[in-house]
């Protein structure tokens, strides 16, 4: 995932865990770092101090502590529309990998999660992403500032629906 999981708040990382979108090493690097920034849970250590997570292990973990740091198990509707304002977010906001992360956030909710209302919501986003694969030199560049603004359109809309 080119999205750094280690920024995600609790609520954030029990979204995309219940999207199955964390790999146990990932589920490693998000305690690590809920160490640094001074969490503390049952289990967030131990979780940190794994030397070659499994999921089958670390998962179950990861559960807890997300219970002992007040983030539940959200519902699979809210953990895609959490997960989906966030990797939106971070294609608006950072310029650098702008195709990857927008393949990403295609491949995590087109494809990965398809409903029929995503065929019209994403449509104008995988025309851009794909004129971008075919595309060359400063088209690239364009396409890519016009999946930005894609992707922030989508985010208004999202906002808009969430309230």
């Amino acid at each position: 995932m080119i999205l750094d999981v280690t920024s995600l708040t609790p609520a954030e990382a029990a979204a995309f865990f219940k999207l199955g979108e964390l790999d146990a090493p990932q589920l490693r690097e998000i305690a690590l770092a809920w160490l640094d920034q001074g969490f503390d849970a049952r289990d967030l250590a131990v979780l940190a101090s794994e030397p070659d997570p499994i999921m089958s292990d670390v998962g179950p973990m990861f559960e807890r502590v997300l219970r002992n740091l007040g983030a539940a198990s959200p519902p699979m509707e809210d953990a895609r529309r959490t997960a989906e304002a966030i990797m939106l977010r971070d294609i608006i906001g950072d310029q650098r990998q702008t195709s990857g992360k927008v393949w990403q956030f295609l491949e995590m909710f087109y494809y990965a999660h398809f409903s029929p209302e995503f065929e019209d919501r994403y449509a104008p986003m995988i025309g851009l992403f794909y004129s971008a694969e075919e595309a060359a030199g400063a088209n690239v560049s364009t396409l890519e500032q016009q999946m930005r603004e894609e992707a922030s359109r989508l985010l208004s809309t999202h906002e808009r629906a969430s309230s």
